[in-house]
């Protein structure tokens, strides 16, 4: 799914948001005495900042986020599942949770409460680790 964010001119465009938007991001705090200018981002906070100038984000790095929620299916009945998706913050935030680009990672049917999240996760996240480690040619 990623590399299909980059099939278009557009969303290709979007997907350097996160660093136009850090370099700005910094080169404000240097002229302001660390401040930001605005909160508005996850590309505001200071882990995230921190990380960047210590070089362990890099220009064209993938930031993506995994999410997990519980959702009851029926209003009377106990049925759950789960759903994990990735978020993309390497596009600007009116774009991070547009439908389109939320991507599925995986779900977890009920009735029952999940036991074990971790035997759901170690794919999800060995993928991850995977690109990670191996690189994702775009």
């Amino acid at each position: 799914m990623i590399q299909a964010l980059y099939g278009s001119l557009e969303t290709a465009d979007n997907m350097h948001y996160c660093e136009w938007a850090t370099t700005e991001i910094l080169e404000y705090a240097q002229t302001h005495g660390g401040k930001l200018k605005d909160y508005n981002d996850t590309t505001c906070g200071c882990d995230y900042l921190d990380t960047v100038e210590t070089g362990k984000i890099k220009d064209h790095d993938i930031l993506v986020r995994l999410s997990l929620n519980g959702a009851q299916l029926y209003h009377d009945k106990d049925s759950n599942c789960w759903i994990f998706v990735y978020i993309i913050h390497n596009l600007p935030p009116d774009l991070h949770y547009k439908k389109r680009l939320v991507i599925p990672a995986g779900f977890v049917p009920g009735p029952e409460k999940m036991k074990d999240a971790d035997s759901f996760l170690y794919p999800i996240l060995y993928h991850i680790s995977a690109l990670q480690n191996e690189g994702l040619r775009i």
